[in-house]
């Protein structure tokens, strides 16, 4: 049974690489529902139909040919979908979200190699959307499609705060640890910011978008206070936040139209540029000071479902239904504006980009252990040695990548709409 993979999160310090991995063809979540059920004259017990999945790899360099090295430390099977992955670095633990609203807390145990589980919260009635945390009172903040924003103590395992926002479902969230705040993106094309430096937390103001469509995808720029969204008819609207404990005058400045069903949006704050995830795979790369498109990357032949930035490096890595990893070196310049002899040069605006062949395999019927297809460098095994894994995604540059051009949309350069 096939499983794709719903969100990733890399830990560039420790080269860990987690996979929420869940099966997104509705017919067998359909069959394994049924599965799965127990009719009140049937017996409970422990075996059941796996849809989701959560595990997690060492990543690494080989020392004797710089081949990249991933190597499988734990996996854990569920019934049911999961969907999202939070990690708390004061605490060393991962969060999972999961399509039936609980949420459960992991912690890395035995020097790093497995996870144990330290908490089951049965947070939301559906899908969780989003998860943060809230440091000082160790509160898990999550939301979900039932329209609920809550606070969770993880300690006890039990909501402590809820509130209903906006309409449609919550779909989305992200959030400024900084100036503890959290951006949510309803059904309705509303956004929600909700302040938690005190609590109770408090909703300080909501607008709404000029196209009204559903929110999947938001970003921030926190030096000029503006916040990007993406909704499902492919706009991207830019609000001006104001000055912080002003937020309830937040408004929508301008948008750009892009390819539809966007989901998912990353900020890069060196060269202020947007990339934009969509349905059919394919990545945007926006100029935010010009609001236009400067290339379109065919990254995926199905849905982006997660991305995630590295600054210094500038590394993206990208993951969509079809069950592969992408990790793109993003150029710094898009266009050299002086070639030699007048000549284009082959060799500028490119991506780099070294695509691991199906990082996951079939899951086997034994609901046991998973079985994985070899990356382009080979899975090691437990004696190898792993001189740089520490330093995460910086050794790629010696890596064998390929150059793939970019192509660019005319449909999807219409700039800036006031």
């Amino acid at each position: 049974m096939p499983l794709g993979i719903r969100d990733f999160h890399y830990l560039n310090d420790k080269g860990l690489l987690f996979f929420a991995l869940s099966d997104m063809k509705i017919t067998s979540r359909l069959d394994s529902y049924l599965t799965n059920m127990n009719l009140p004259w049937e017996q409970k017990d422990d075996t059941y139909a796996t849809v989701g999945a959560l595990i997690f790899y060492r990543v690494g360099l080989r020392e004797t040919d710089g081949q990249w090295v991933f190597t499988r430390l734990w996996a854990k099977n569920f019934p049911v979908q999961t969907n999202i992955l939070y990690w708390i670095p004061e605490k060393q633990q991962m969060l999972l979200g999961m399509d039936n609203g609980r949420i459960y807390v992991f912690s890395i145990t035995n020097k790093g190699v497995s996870l144990s589980q330290d908490a089951d919260i049965h947070a939301h009635s559906k899908r969780v959307m989003g998860i943060a945390y809230d440091v000082e009172n160790n509160h898990i903040l999550s939301i979900s499609e039932d329209g609920k924003f809550k606070c969770s103590d993880i300690s006890t395992e039990e909501p402590v705060h809820e509130e209903i926002i906006g309409r449609g479902g919550l779909k989305s969230m992200i959030h400024d640890k900084f100036y503890k705040r959290l951006f949510i993106g309803d059904g309705d094309g509303s956004i929600h910011i909700i302040n938690y430096s005190n609590y109770p937390p408090e909703l300080v103001g909501s607008v709404k978008s000029q196209s009204g469509s559903c929110i999947r995808g938001m970003c921030i720029d926190n030096d000029l206070k503006y916040l990007f969204t993406g909704d499902t008819n492919g706009n991207i609207n830019c609000f001006d936040l104001g000055p912080i404990g002003k937020e309830r005058f937040a408004k929508q400045l301008n948008q750009m139209a892009g390819l539809s069903k966007l989901r998912y949006l990353v900020w890069t704050d060196g060269n202020r540029e947007i990339f934009a995830g969509n349905d059919n795979g394919k990545i945007t790369v926006w100029d935010a000071n010009k609001g236009q498109s400067i290339f379109v990357l065919e990254a995926h032949d199905t849905a982006i479902t997660k991305m995630q930035w590295f600054e210094k490096s500038r590394y993206l890595m990208t993951a969509s239904k079809e069950k592969s990893l992408c990790i793109w070196e993003v150029p710094k310049v898009w266009i050299q504006e002086e070639v030699p002899d007048g000549k284009q040069n082959d060799e500028e605006a490119k991506f780099k980009t070294m695509k691991l062949k199906e990082v996951l395999e079939e899951h086997k019927d034994d609901d046991s252990n998973f079985k994985y297809a070899q990356p382009e460098a080979n899975l090691a095994s437990d004696t190898t040695s792993f001189a740089n894994m520490n330093q995460g995604l910086d050794p790629l540059g010696g890596g064998q990548i390929k150059a793939n051009k970019m192509n660019t949309d005319d449909d999807d350069l219409l700039g800036w709409n006031n």
